[in-house]
């Protein structure tokens, strides 16, 4: 079976407003700064930007990173609002951000893009009330391969998330060698790269040191193998790392992000157990 993500029009019609507060909401628990570029931008509209969602009060408040998904090819922060929101409501602040895209980009751009997401979170951490040790990391599909690699590939020494959240993530790009759609962010097949294809896979990436992780995954999905998220909690579990698994037994690869109901309630437990706020 070939890998074949598709973007799905999720919360299309979200566009958030700059504000300095949750706008009209009959509730104004954090605020809202759009746009916030967290990378150089060598050439005119460089998509390198991410807009912070910080509660109200005084903090130091933990901090998730948040990243879209649609294939590597697709996408903006702009169908992750309603996340950003939950989570911020919920105490946490939130950079929620936009990455080069490929094939225009090939990997490793994605990842370093949100690395480089991460370090500015981090080095601003203080400045923001944020505590820069409580800093976790969340996406779903694409997003959440990228958030996977963040928290398990080796970063040379820089700062790591303190947890990951990834939903229906593709864990081991070997098991999809002849994918259109990775072919495109890689640039060749797995027969022709594959010391690429395996290093951008978060399961060969997994060693004792690694951050506890969060894992969900629609036990229907067609277009990412619940298997994936099968293989790299085991795969954890045996080096020693704290991994859990929901499976959602009636949920596809779209579904899983829909109806998001229990798969977002078990990351807001496991972010509170992790780091929780207040």
């Amino acid at each position: 079976m070939s890998l074949c993500f598709r973007l799905l029009p999720l919360c299309t019609a979200l566009v958030l407003a700059l504000t300095t507060c949750a706008g009209s909401r009959d509730r104004a628990d954090y605020s809202v700064t759009e746009a916030i570029r967290y990378a150089s931008a060598p050439v005119a509209n460089d998509v390198r930007v991410g807009d912070l969602y910080r509660p109200n009060g005084a903090g130091p408040f933990p901090a998730v990173l948040l990243i879209h998904g649609g294939s590597w090819q697709r996408g903006s922060r702009a169908e992750m609002v309603r996340f950003a929101r939950r989570l911020a409501d919920a105490g946490y602040a939130v950079f929620n951000v936009d990455y080069r895209l490929a094939p225009e980009h090939r990997y490793p751009a994605q990842l370093e893009d949100v690395r480089a997401a991460f370090a500015w979170l981090h080095g601003h951490a203080r400045s923001l009330a944020i505590d820069p040790e409580r800093i976790a990391v969340m996406g779903y599909s694409a997003g959440a391969h990228l958030a996977l690699l963040l928290g398990l590939a080796d970063s040379d020494g820089a700062p790591r998330p303190r947890a990951v959240v990834a939903g229906a993530a593709p864990s081991d790009l070997t098991a999809y060698p002849n994918s259109p759609t990775l072919a495109a962010l890689i640039g060749g097949s797995g027969a022709a790269l594959p010391d690429v294809y395996a290093d951008a896979s978060p399961i060969s990436h997994v060693s004792a040191g690694d951050p506890p992780v969060l894992l969900y995954h629609g036990a229907l999905d067609a277009i990412v193998d619940v298997e994936q998220s099968r293989r790299l909690q085991a795969k954890l579990r045996e080096a020693g790392v704290h991994a859990e698994l929901l499976e959602e037994p009636w949920s596809g690869h779209a579904t899983a992000f829909l109806l998001d109901g229990d798969s977002f309630r078990a990351a807001l437990a496991f972010l509170a157990e992790q780091m929780p706020p207040g």
